[in-house]
């Protein structure tokens, strides 16, 4: 099983980061079921596949039903464990300190259970494992408690268990990173998203481009999706087991910069939008976690 199925360059963003993108437009805390799917489809997708993407981030826990509302429409939150990966692709948390040991975990999944392997794959993907050999996934920190019970347990002819690898030297832990994931490639679409984000924000800020507030959610959009692959691919190691020119560093405040221009421009107008479609008055915006950091 590999962990990422198809090249950087060519992946697209999963249904999923799209969710959390508009819980971070919105400003909203609480969107109720078809205010969100009308949203999705804004973005273009469609309805089977927004009414898809839902049920599946709920089957993975990554998005629960809000019990706050009254009456029959089912309305929803990012769960704790979304909240904590989208504000590291936000950037806005603090980057691990190295203790010395990856935490990671082996595994063995029969190909006649392609269910639970799809969604092991996802879960240790979202959470930003890398994989250092078939069979075994790393990461600085414990990415495994937050997701396990996600996982479940494993069918009678798979599993897989929690480990601790500590690698014998700085030299061998760098080593052991650079196989687990694609520093130099990340490093050289570190700068080209860079790039491009300064300059759609340079776009913007001139009035370059229509100020219609949806135009401007789609232009948005499409920068998130185009980057958001980049940042789950960065599993935001401690800084010794980086290149010293690592420029991950200069992203959040480009990023940061981006929303801080559109989202004043749209949110008002997008909020009231959304009003009119929330029947029930189960929306509820409030800041995201991630996005008050």
């Amino acid at each position: 099983m590999h962990l990422r199925e198809a090249d950087a360059r060519t992946r697209h963003a999963p249904h999923s980061t799209t969710v959390g993108f508009v819980f971070g437009a919105l400003s909203a805390a609480v969107i109720p079921d078809p205010v969100l799917i009308e949203v999705l489809k804004s973005l273009g997708l469609t309805d089977s596949d927004a009414r898809g993407t839902i049920s599946r981030m709920q089957r993975l826990g990554w998005l629960i039903d809000d019990r706050g509302g009254e009456g029959p429409v089912v309305a929803h939150r990012l769960s704790p464990a979304a909240l904590v990966r989208y504000r590291e692709l936000e950037g806005t948390t603090p980057v691990p300190h190295w203790t010395g040991a990856f935490h990671g975990v082996v595994f063995d999944i029969a190909g006649v259970h392609p269910e639970f392997r799809d969604r092991f794959r996802r879960l240790a993907e979202h959470a930003g494992f890398g994989l250092l050999r078939p069979g075994v996934l790393i990461h600085p920190e414990d990415r495994w408690q937050p997701i396990a019970e996600g996982v479940g347990r494993a069918p009678e002819d798979s599993w897989y268990s929690y480990i601790r690898l500590v690698p014998g030297s700085e030299q061998e832990a760098v080593r052991m990173t650079a196989k687990a994931w694609d520093l130099d490639g990340i490093a050289d679409r570190y700068r080209a998203a860079i790039s491009e984000v300064a300059q759609s924000h340079d776009l913007v800020v001139n009035g370059t481009v229509e100020h219609d507030p949806w135009a401007l959610l789609d232009i948005w959009h499409r920068m998130y999706a185009r980057i958001i692959v980049l940042r789950m691919d960065d599993p935001r190691l401690p800084g010794e087991l980086l290149p010293q020119d690592w420029p991950g560093d200069g992203f959040a405040p480009a990023l940061r910069a981006m929303n801080a221009t559109i989202a004043p421009r749209i949110q008002p107008y997008l909020q009231a939008e959304v009003s009119q479609w929330d029947e029930t008055g189960d929306c509820v915006f409030a800041p995201p976690a991630w996005t008050t950091a």
